[in-house]
């Protein structure tokens, strides 16, 4: 006569109490690495539009450097003249676009051991995509391009540097460059600064460590 094995009840239950805890415990996780990855697909979306961008500008003028244009010049001012409209409409890839001189934006920062947020004055250029990403490119007449980065757009949370904002510059030859400013060579330089609060170089600071950490996000 044959034999039937089968699980109790009360072992089904604890089987499923086990899974339920272990789910529990882990997807937290598994969340907020997704999350992360779609945050740093958007910045990578973002940060080739103004390549993008800036490489149109160099071929069309058969230049090597932004300074052998006038487009650093224009944007150095942030005012909102017929040149940078110029610019934007034919090499950018915007739906939207206006000055934003002397404007404040706050964010969110990620320490929460002191103040939570920081007002960043926005003397720049707002460019809004077709994604929802904003993007604010302002710069030196001869050195370098400044794009602060919203990836979702001011409207959408969370609004936190280092999270969905950041600071890329790009030098004369449209290259991003992150050793623009101090401290790239200081893990510790690039970390205290990212989580810093208060501090405007977070959102730069906190896309250096991406970049340093081959475009993941490792610092929270």
């Amino acid at each position: 006569m044959k034999k039937f094995f089968a699980f109790t009840l009360a072992e089904v239950l604890i089987t499923l109490g086990i899974i339920g805890v272990v789910a529990a415990l882990t997807m937290p996780a598994l969340i907020s690495n997704h999350r992360k990855k779609v945050y740093v697909t958007q910045l990578k979306k973002s940060v080739n539009s103004v390549s993008n961008g800036v490489r149109l500008i160099l071929a069309e003028h058969n230049v090597d450097k932004l300074s052998d244009t006038d487009f650093l010049l224009h944007v150095s001012h942030a005012k909102y003249d017929a040149a940078v409209r110029s610019y934007i409409a034919n090499y950018f890839n915007v739906v939207d676009f206006k000055s934003v001189y002397g404007q404040y934006r706050t964010y969110k920062t990620l320490a929460s051991n002191s103040s939570p947020s920081y007002n960043y004055l926005l003397n720049c250029y707002l460019m809004k995509l077709a994604d929802g990403s904003e993007i604010c490119i302002s710069g030196n007449s001869n050195q370098y391009l400044s794009a602060y980065i919203d990836i979702n757009g001011f409207e959408k949370l969370p609004n936190t540097a280092g999270v969905d904002f950041f600071n890329v510059f790009f030098d004369d030859n449209g290259i991003i460059n992150v050793r623009h400013g101090y401290g790239y060579d200081s893990l510790n330089t690039m970390l205290y600064t990212c989580y810093q609060v208060g501090h405007h170089n977070a959102p730069e600071f906190c896309f250096k460590l991406i970049m340093h950490d081959n475009w993941e996000i490792t610092y929270y």
